[in-house]
């Protein structure tokens, strides 16, 4: 016969341990020691693969234990593992088992004084079962040696399960006044507050409130644990108010917006009964949140009631709602009134505080810029950065509204470098604290301001992050706009060819912006940009810039917009044979004489050059192409910077002086590089091998080399067909056919001038010096 003894050696008494010590001595015991499982054998019993997230994470905590791994992974049915439990504290006596249930009590490391005042019993007592509990396995030693611990937590739940209840609220008093005398963190009594709450409230509320706040923004669910428990208790209206706002906040962090609104929409209904700050502080995040989910109008008759019953009441938190409707301006493409901004920044200077001063300096500046007031605009953001400067990080994190507002300034202003420091240093302290209605604005900006400054690849990662962040959380005009930011950084970032359907995708997503927005407006810019690089600029890009501007004079851009608009349909215009093209060059100009900015002095001397350029005043062009890049390096806009240098190193090239030319596409080639764009390097790369030509004084006429197809269209060796756009092919196809220009013009339904514009890129790209040429290469390519 055989018998198997499965047991614990620190559970078995000593008569069974020695006589089976015995037996093996005999022989007649063989003894096999099981070990902890493996991963292996965990993800085994659990039909699972072994290094898949869940496998990894059960094992850990069930310490390699069957028993405990199998509960673990069936929460709900885990009754055989209770009942276990159970059984073993049926062998306890009296003080045993009230000594295991005070353990269960306080939840996590105790010693015997703990234990003393939690189970009510004599120290003396206590240290005979706690000795008994030790050598049953249920009480472990920790470390100092003076510490125990239960076997496991699994275990302490079913003996906390089987507790009475009337006994256990009881011990989770004592255990407060306990930890509360031996000066324990509020973390460590909210567990004890929210199981056995106090009648009157007050002190138990400051417990939970704190306890919160310790555990935000690293562990918003715990916080939100603890304020739930907080709403559960007996409170006057104002100490609600208090949690109501607490919550509100740890939902926020955990980016549940629509749990949070019904505990603002009570907190703002309870009006003139809570403390002014905490009222405008429900105000203020409810009005948030409706924000970042589209819904402007709500956000701003919440503000609008609000502030109404301040009126006449002069206070820091009259300038929170005011800040709150200028960051709600940024979304919608709301502009405040100058009265309300000066009202905002003379309610702040009376109260000497630097983030109320800061939020609304930066307010006055973007007001300024729209208007075309720089000298205050520019005055106005340095005392804006000035206090910001003076304020912690924690400060910032408390009210990210100022640099918001200060970043976003920046940004009109053309203080590129500064504003994507702002922008940068925005999202890492609304991360590390927490700030998640503002995180995105802070994102979408990162992402404006790096694509101006030519970093195309930081300003993906950015759009990327924001549209992850809405599409996560389901504000989706976040998602549309970081969605389009990301479409063209892909035309950017696309090789030529690849490039025309990433504008076609870039255009769509455009159009399912909110029309009449800052989005939609800056989605429309920059797809107009890309489209005019690449010479493929349709009627359509630029229909999109005129629906958003509201016309040709763009009365909807904010100014600071509108040098860069007009220069970008100037060009357009150029490509499309459109005799509105001067007329942009002027508006352009006009624009940036208005706001008197280096920045967009540079668009609107590109402008001028594309004018002359297509004029044929080569030379004249190839200056204001110079001057243009230089201004756009002072400010950091490498994109713009090596676009100017190369647009300037062809009119050279034309006018007469390629060693000019070789000189300016240096530098267009290193910031081309330094921009990521394949899009741009492709076009410095094709007037570098026309102006090597024309330095070496060689004959640019095709060789007599055999010549294969490529795409339909012909190609021979020193030829770099990759370099045309299908547009740039199809015309090329049809010239070589003989077809006039206006032919071609009638056959694809566009204008004499646009045809001739593309001939002349395919010309230079192919070192074809006439159409006879083009026409013969083709010719013997068929």
């Amino acid at each position: 016969m055989l018998i198997v003894i499965a047991h614990r050696p620190r559970q078995t008494g000593s008569p069974l341990r020695s006589t089976l010590a015995q037996g093996v001595v005999s022989g007649v015991v063989e003894r096999i020691q099981l070990h902890e499982l493996t991963l292996g054998q965990t993800a085994d019993l659990l039909s699972a693969e072994a290094r898949s997230r869940r496998s990894v994470d059960l094992y850990r905590e069930s310490q390699g234990v069957p028993q405990y791994l199998l509960a673990l992974a069936n929460p709900g049915n885990n009754d055989e593992f209770v009942q276990l439990v159970q059984t073993e504290a049926a062998l306890l006596g009296h003080d045993e088992r009230r000594v295991l249930e005070a353990a269960a009590v306080l939840d996590g490391r105790f010693d015997v004084a703990a234990l003393a005042i939690v189970a009510g019993l004599e120290r003396d007592r206590v240290c005979t079962a706690a000795t008994l509990l030790l050598g049953r396995d249920l009480f472990r030693r920790a470390k100092p040696a003076s510490v125990m611990v239960l076997r496991h937590p699994l275990v302490r739940d079913a003996v906390y399960a089987e507790t009475d209840g009337c006994w256990r609220r009881e011990a989770h008093r004592r255990a407060i006044d306990y930890l509360r005398g031996c000066g324990a963190p509020p973390s460590e009594l909210a567990h004890h507050v929210a199981a056995a709450p106090d009648g009157s409230g007050s002190d138990d509320l400051d417990i939970l409130l704190r306890a919160a706040e310790e555990s935000l923004p690293g562990n918003p669910e715990r916080a939100i644990t603890w304020l739930e428990a907080a709403l559960r208790l007996v409170l006057p209206r104002q100490q609600r108010g208090r949690a109501l706002i607490a919550l509100s906040r740890a939902l926020c962090v955990a980016e549940r917006f629509a749990d949070a609104m019904p505990y603002l929409r009570e907190a703002v209904a309870m009006g003139a009964a809570l403390p002014v700050e905490i009222w405008a502080k429900a105000v203020s995040q409810s009005a948030a949140i409706d924000t970042l989910f589209g819904r402007y109008s709500e956000a701003n008759a919440t503000l609008d009631g609000a502030l109404a019953m301040l009126r006449g009441r002069p206070s820091l938190e009259e300038v929170e709602l005011l800040v709150r409707r200028g960051v709600i301006g940024l979304y919608d493409g709301g502009a405040l009134d100058t009265a309300t901004v000066d009202l905002a920044a003379r309610r702040a200077q009376e109260f000497e505080c630097h983030t109320s001063t800061a939020a609304a300096m930066a307010l006055r500046a973007l007001k300024s810029t729209s208007l075309g007031d720089i000298e205050t605009a520019l005055s106005a953001l340095e005392t804006s950065a000035s206090c910001i400067d003076q304020l912690s990080d924690a400060e910032l994190a408390h009210s990210p509204d100022c640099l918001a507002l200060l970043g976003w300034a920046q940004l009109n202003a053309a203080r590129l470098v500064d504003a994507e420091a702002t922008m940068r240093k925005g999202v890492t302290l609304a991360k590390e604290f927490g700030a998640t209605t503002v995180l995105p604005l802070f994102l979408l900006g990162l992402s404006l301001v790096n694509n101006a400054m030519g970093r195309i690849g930081e300003s993906r990662r950015a759009a990327i992050e924001a549209k992850e962040w809405g599409r996560r959380v389901g504000a989706e005009q976040v998602r549309d706009f970081g969605l389009a930011l990301e479409a063209n950084c892909a035309i950017w970032l696309s090789r030529r060819n690849d490039s025309k359907r990433a504008v076609s995708r870039a255009q769509r997503l455009i159009k399912a912006l909110p029309p009449r927005t800052y989005w939609y407006s800056m989605g429309a810019l920059m797809c107009l940009a890309a489209a005019v690089e690449m010479g493929e600029c349709s009627e359509y890009c630029v229909a999109l810039v005129l629906d958003a501007g509201g016309g040709g004079a763009l009365p909807n851009f904010v100014l600071a917009l509108r040098a860069q608009c007009f220069e970008l349909l100037c060009a357009a215009a150029i490509l499309q044979g459109s005799p509105w093209a001067g007329e942009y060059a002027e508006r352009s100009a006009a624009a940036a004489e208005t706001l008197g900015l280096p920045y967009q002095r540079a668009f609107a001397l590109a402008a001028r050059g594309h004018a002359h350029r297509a004029s044929g005043r080569a030379g004249e062009a190839a200056n204001h192409y110079r001057e243009a890049a230089d201004l756009f390096a002072v400010h950091g806009a490498l994109g713009s910077q090596a676009r100017a240098l190369t647009l300037a190193a062809q009119c050279a090239s034309a006018a007469g002086s390629p060693d000019r030319a070789a000189e300016m596409l240096r530098p267009a080639k290193e910031l081309a590089i330094r921009c990521g764009s394949p899009l741009l390097l492709a076009d410095v790369g094709a007037e570098e091998n026309s102006v090597a030509h024309a330095v070496r004084g060689q004959d640019p006429a095709v060789p007599d080399v055999d010549v294969a197809a490529t795409d339909g269209l012909a190609a021979a060796d020193g030829l770099d067909l990759s370099c045309l756009t299908d547009r740039e092919r199809e015309i090329a196809r049809i010239a070589g056919r003989g077809c006039r220009t206006k032919e071609i013009a009638e056959q694809l339904f566009v204008s004499p001038r646009t045809v001739e514009v593309h001939l002349s890129r395919v010309y230079r790209k192919l070192n074809v010096p006439s159409r006879a040429v083009l026409v013969r290469l083709m010719a013997r390519a068929a």
